[in-house]
C-alpha cells in the first residue's frame, strides 16, 4: 500500500486527530516489536486505516493507550500509543509484507540499490511471516508476480493491472481477525475496491516519471486521459464506500468516515489537479 488512505485533517476534531495519531504511533511500535527497528521505516497511513477499522469492528470500547517517548523525537514529550492487539499485529504484518515484496519487485525489475538494502533490511519480516502467516505471504507474492507479468507484456487493458492489484489486496486480508465472520465478504470487497483505487492513483501520479524512465505505466500505454482516470478512480472509491457501509463498526467510526468520505476524495482531487490536500 502507498499511503493514500488518509483522513482530511481540517475536518477532524482535535480529539479525533489525536486518536488517529495514537494508532499511527501504536502501529509503528508494533512494527518494531515484531520485526525490529528497521521495519518502522516502512510505516504508512494505509495500514493505520486497517488498524482503525479492525479495532472498530472487533471492540466495543476505545483501544487502550499508553504514553511513551518516541525514540525518533526524543526532545518531545510523551505521546499516546495504542497498545498492541491482534488487530494492530495484523495491520503491522500486512504493512511489512507489502513493503518487503515491493522492495523485492524493485530489485528484480530495476536493480535499485535502495531496494536491495530494503529487502535485506526486512529479512526478519520474511522469516517470521513465512512461519506465522504463510497465506498472507503467498497471496502477496502471487499478486506481485501476476502484476509483474502484465507489466512485462505491456498490458494495454486499463483495468487489468488495477484488478490484479485489487485481487491481491482482497486475498491479503482474508485472514484478518474479525469478530463477526458474516461481514467478511463486505470487508473483502472494501479492500478489493480500495486496492483498485490505490493502483490507479499511484499509476496516474507516476505517469510522467515512468515515461521519463521508460517504465511501464498503464495510463501511458493506453493513452487514457484525466476524464477516464477520474471516472475509474471515483467508481472504485464509491464501490469501496458501499462495502464499508455494510460493516458493523462500534468505535472509530468518525475517523473512518472522514477517511473514506473526505480523505480519499481529497486525495483523488489532488491527484487530478484539484484542491490541495492537508497532511496528517
Amino acid at each position: 500500500m502507498f499511503g493514500y488512505v488518509v483522513p482530511l485533517k481540517n475536518e477532524l476534531k482535535v480529539k479525533e486527530l489525536a486518536q488517529y495519531r495514537a494508532y499511527y504511533c501504536g502501529l509503528c511500535h508494533s512494527l518494531g516489536s515484531r520485526f525490529g527497528e528497521a521495519a518502522k521505516l516502512t510505516l504508512n497511513y494505509d495500514s493505520t486505516f486497517l488498524a482503525l477499522l479492525l479495532t472498530g469492528m472487533n471492540e466495543t470500547k476505545p483501544a487502550a493507550v499508553a504514553y511513551k517517548k518516541c525514540i525518533y523525537k526524543p526532545f518531545q514529550k510523551k505521546r499516546p500509543f495504542v497498545q498492541e492487539s491482534e488487530a494492530m499485529h495484523f495491520a503491522a504484518d500486512l504493512n511489512a509484507a507489502l513493503a518487503l515484496y515491493k522492495f523485492k519487485d524493485d530489485w528484480r525489475d530495476e536493480r535499485k540499490a535502495s531496494a536491495l538494502i530494503g529487502k535485506n533490511m526486512l529479512r526478519p519480516v520474511e522469516k517470521r511471516l513465512s512461519a506465522e502467516r504463510p497465506k498472507l505471504i503467498s497471496s502477496i507474492e502471487t499478486g506481485i508476480a501476476e502484476l509483474s507479468l502484465l507489466e512485462k507484456r505491456m498490458c494495454d487493458e486499463l483495468d487489468a493491472p488495477a484488478d490484479c492489484f485489487a485481487r491481491m489486496m482482497r486475498e491479503a486480508v482474508k485472514e484478518a481477525p474479525l469478530a463477526n465472520e458474516k461481514i467478511r465478504p463486505a470487508f473483502s470487497s472494501l479492500f478489493y475496491h480500495l486496492g483498485r483505487w490505490i493502483y490507479l492513483m499511484d499509476a496516474w501520479e507516476d505517469r510522467k516519471r515512468d515515461g521519463e524512465k521508460n517504465n511501464y505505466n498503464v495510463f501511458n500505454v493506453t493513452g487514457a486521459g484525466e476524464e477516464r482516470a477520474a471516472f475509474l478512480m471515483h467508481c472504485s472509491i464509491n464501490e469501496a464506500i458501499k462495502a464499508y457501509e455494510l460493516l458493523d463498526i462500534a468505535i472509530n467510526r468518525q475517523i473512518l468516515d472522514n477517511i473514506l468520505y473526505s480523505g480519499c476524495e481529497s486525495k483523488t482531487q489532488h491527484a487530478l489537479g484539484g484542491q490541495n490536500e492537508q497532511p496528517v
